[in-house]
């Protein structure tokens, strides 16, 4: 990346969050070891000026779900019985391990539309629920890392809200991350401004109050390092 490209980037990125997640961060909704799904999710609110019918709040949820199907009716519950109901629920390994037999069809939660990236492949799955009174659509983005969603919402003033939503399996090789890095470059050069990155990145011995890994791997560093060039200003564990 030329020194241009990176004080483009810079330039857009400064409103940009990001939501890391390791094994065990993240804005998410897991609970006990036998479930993922628990009433005492956690959630994080953003004032965006969204189209919607509470447009003072978007509520943010979250969760390596580690197959879907067998958590649908314990996330509906969650949904019914929440006092904010969340504007997007992202969700990661939506799929079994060895088996990916259910049309999305099957997964629909009432209030919502429904968005994934390719289901057909070898990958863990992506779906997205996105409240039906926000204006939303899926964005193809030219990259070849292994899982990822891209979603733009309509705001106020013609503003646009990005989402990207990843998923990097433990056992992903470096050319993979590397391409997860110029990924995030391009979701900054592109869609910078009010951007939201979530996902569950397998990167565990992030420490994020200090923005420091205690591991040598340099993938983890790469990861940082990416972030800090792009002013990504916020993590969440």
């Amino acid at each position: 990346m030329t020194k241009n490209e990176r004080t483009e980037i810079q330039k857009k990125s400064r409103r940009s969050k990001a939501v890391g997640k390791g094994r065990d961060g993240g804005i998410h909704l897991e609970g006990k070891r036998y479930s993922r799904l628990t009433e005492n999710c956690q959630t994080k609110k953003e004032t965006l000026g969204l189209h919607s019918s509470n447009s003072e709040k978007f509520t943010v949820w979250y969760s390596n779900v580690d197959t879907l199907a067998n958590k649908l009716q314990e996330l509906r519950a969650l949904i019914s019985n929440a006092s904010s109901k969340p504007k997007l629920i992202a969700l990661t390994e939506i799929k079994h391990k060895n088996k990916w037999d259910i049309n999305l069809n099957e997964l629909v939660i009432p209030g919502y539309n429904i968005f994934s990236n390719d289901l057909n492949t070898n990958s863990r799955g992506i779906i997205n629920y996105v409240s039906q009174d926000l204006t939303c659509k899926q964005i193809d983005f030219n990259n070849n890392f292994s899982e990822f969603s891209v979603l733009e919402i309509a705001c106020k003033e013609n503003t646009k809200l990005t989402i990207g939503v990843c998923y990097r399996s433990p056992s992903s090789k470096e050319d993979n991350d590397i391409k997860l890095f110029d990924l995030i470059n391009h979701l900054c050069m592109s869609k910078g401004g009010n951007l939201l990155l979530l996902g569950d990145f397998n990167w565990p011995n992030i420490n994020w109050s200090s923005w420091t890994s205690s591991s040598k791997s340099g993938s983890e560093l790469k990861f940082i390092d990416t972030l800090r060039k792009i002013f990504f200003n916020t993590a969440y564990q």
